[in-house]
């Protein structure tokens, strides 16, 4: 039997059929034969072959937990230490006694009026905003966050100076804790800028974490004195 090579083919059984056919069939059948040949990856296969690899992996598998970790830890510091109080300060003429707060940066030991030295607190009247924009006189939060540190302790006043009032400043502690310190590490005063820098990392430091006034708007005591001055 003959037929064109070029547009059939024989059958076993002596049919012709068209070469296309053949060649779909032949090509499907490879690569069916090429699939069932390839064996399927596994993840323990490819670390035996390679089992040199294995340190690397376990190293960056370490690293990425350990270093977030790491960097959580050193970018959350603790409050600065300069809370406590000044070992020069005992030779200043000190005045000891139970006492409650008149303002944020003002407190009465023994019936006398101490200004608390380096510190300014929202004056009288002053409002500030929270985070809602809510307005509150925060004249009075400040005042009553002093008078909750202080408590029924026992105070203890170290007399720097007069103001131009002929008021008392000073440094005052409760369990030798700085007050005017906590005032602005808790957010509640900020720092007396043109007359001390010392408690400027405090005052950073409430800032940074959006404590007490920090949280919200408000604004420095002394320029709200300037827009709002006393009436002789």
């Amino acid at each position: 039997m003959t037929t064109d090579n070029r547009n059939q083919r024989v059958s076993v059984f002596g049919t012709a059929q068209p070469a296309h056919r053949f060649d779909r069939r032949a090509r499907s059948s490879r690569i069916a034969n090429n699939q069932k040949s390839k064996k399927p990856l596994c993840f323990c296969t490819v670390l035996f072959d390679h089992y040199h690899i294995i340190p690397l992996l376990l190293a960056l598998f370490t690293s990425s937990i350990i270093a977030p970790a790491a960097a959580s830890s050193t970018t959350t510091p603790s409050p600065p230490a300069q809370q406590t109080l000044d070992p020069a300060y005992p030779a200043l003429p000190t005045v000891s006694g139970s006492g409650t707060a008149l303002e944020g940066d003002l407190i009465s030991i023994n019936g006398a009026a101490v200004k608390l030295w380096g510190v300014d607190a929202p004056d009288l009247g002053q409002t500030c905003f929270t985070p809602r924009n809510k307005s509150f006189d925060c004249f009075i939060t400040s005042r009553d966050a002093l008078a909750a540190m202080i408590g029924k302790n026992q105070m203890e006043c170290f007399i720097r100076d007069k103001d131009s009032h002929g008021q008392k400043v000073g440094t005052c502690a409760v369990n030798g804790l700085d007050l005017g310190a906590l005032m602005i590490r808790d957010g509640w005063a900020m720092a007396y800028h043109g007359l001390s820098q010392q408690y400027m990392i405090l005052e950073g430091y409430a800032q940074s974490r959006k404590r007490g006034l920090w949280s919200g708007r408000f604004m420095s005591p002394w320029a709200w004195r300037t827009l709002h001055p006393k009436k002789p």
